[in-house]
């Protein structure tokens, strides 16, 4: 626990995360890690605060050993507020009580978490404070009013943003039953708001992809402190590097690799990704209802595997080419399935941000093949972009193990540079060492 007696050090940070980031099962508390990962590297003193929604709670000396942060403090958001039902219900009956604030985001202000936020946010302990995400930026409109707003110091706020929500509720809007566009309307219009709040808020905004930040330039159209700060990799955690190998190590798998690909391997597709988020569950459906059958029907020695939330619940019909999909479910390290895939499919329609699994798979030498959304960010080195399922087929029916290889080490390259630990530690000096000097701009 940090004191809440001690001043400041010469540069100390709080980054406020809506989850606990270690270990990093999911894209999201991947590029939470990168964000800490690159923060201890510029020397920073770094303290998290997390909200968890979670029963039980990692091993805080763990989280500490693994991040190299100086304190770890957990905010459980009230029993209730941790079943999704329940949620939706208490959501509904505090809608009132925090008119202006999205719904998704009240599960972190009710019950007494804003104000443990904006308390510990206030008190001055930190040089700079970190804001990972959205959500927990409601605390600037649900908490405090006159002069404690005026207590923050919005040039030692930072803004990471994931994502543009907003234009993900937009989405929502033209793929909903017409019963429920007139409330997803309204969230739109207070996911715009609080968006449009904190980029104004924060000293700078620093957007995971150079589509969102276009995006939030226009959502805020007098912001001048806008920048893309890449997800950087490859990252010190187990998702990606769990089995660590030496250069030589790394040139005899490849070898070995290269030689199996001149056997006539099966062509082994692999999706990443939970099937609690809707734009993952239609994407899927897309990909099994348009592509799959034809792709099947004329390539025997093809195979799809499939891995996140929920994939162990789909249910293929028998014939056009069932038996040979199979659903892992939710696995902690699929490092071991990435390595065994030729490419990753991402059959995205609908989002924002970027997709941290097409990015691993690159950085594992693995090709993706995705939609223009799916695929948002990401150097089309290593990648197939088409929204279109004739060519998904035309691409996947002649594709080689060999091609795939070279496409993949293509894109291997392409991400080290652009995602490199060099490029972000040019951005975060930029805007930690004087950020007031850009927002003049």
């Amino acid at each position: 626990m940090p004191n809440p007696n001690k001043r400041p050090s010469d540069d100390s940070t709080l980054v406020v995360i809506p989850r606990i980031p270690w270990p990093p099962a999911c894209g999201a508390s991947v590029a939470n890690c990168s964000l800490i990962q690159s923060l201890v590297r510029r020397g920073t003193t770094v303290d998290l605060l997390c909200l968890s929604r979670s029963e039980q709670l990692p091993e805080i000396q763990n989280i500490r050993e693994q991040l190299h942060v100086r304190n770890v403090e957990v905010i459980r958001l009230p029993l209730l507020m941790r079943y999704f039902p329940l949620r939706i219900i208490l959501c509904l009956l505090n809608r009132f009580r925090y008119s202006e604030i999205p719904m998704t985001a009240i599960p972190f202000v009710a019950g007494g978490t804003g104000r443990r936020i904006f308390e510990m946010v206030q008190s001055g302990r930190w040089t700079n404070i970190v804001w990972d995400g959205l959500h927990p930026m409601s605390v600037l409109i649900s908490e405090g009013t006159g002069n404690q707003k005026k207590s923050f110091a919005p040039k030692n706020h930072f803004y990471r943003a994931h994502n543009c929500e907003s234009e993900i509720w937009r989405q929502y809007q033209g793929n909903a039953a017409p019963f429920l566009r007139p409330f997803l309307i309204s969230e739109t219009t207070r996911m715009l708001k609080l968006e449009r709040r904190s980029v104004a808020f924060a000293g700078a905004t620093l957007c995971i992809n150079e589509s969102d930040a276009k995006l939030l330039k226009t959502l805020v159209t007098d912001a001048q402190n806008i920048l893309t700060l890449p997800v950087e990799l490859p990252l010190a955690s187990p998702r990606l590097q769990k089995s660590r190998m030496t250069e030589t190590q790394q040139q005899k798998q490849q070898q070995q690799e290269q030689s199996q690909s001149k056997q006539d391997s099966p062509l082994r597709l692999l999706w990443m990704g939970g099937l609690d988020w809707w734009p993952n569950r239609q994407g899927l459906a897309w990909f099994f209802e348009n592509v799959w059958p034809k792709l099947a029907a004329v390539r025997k020695d093809i195979h799809v595997s499939l891995t996140g939330r929920g994939t162990q619940k789909i249910k293929m019909k028998s014939g056009a080419g069932s038996e040979r999909v199979s659903a892992h479910g939710f696995v902690e390290d699929p490092l071991q399935l990435l390595r065994d895939a030729h490419i990753l499919i991402v059959p995205v329609f609908f989002g924002s941000g970027i997709r941290i699994k097409a990015l691993e798979a690159l950085i594992n030498g693995v090709p993706c093949i995705g939609t223009t959304a799916g695929l948002s960010g990401i150097s089309e080195d290593g990648c197939w972009i088409s929204d279109s399922a004739e060519e998904w087929c035309t691409v996947l029916s002649s594709i080689s193990v060999n091609e795939c290889a070279d496409k993949g080490a293509t894109g291997k390259a392409a991400v080290r540079q652009r995602h490199s630990p060099h490029m972000t530690d040019q951005i975060m000096d930029l805007f930690f060492a004087a950020p007031e000097t850009h927002r003049a701009g």
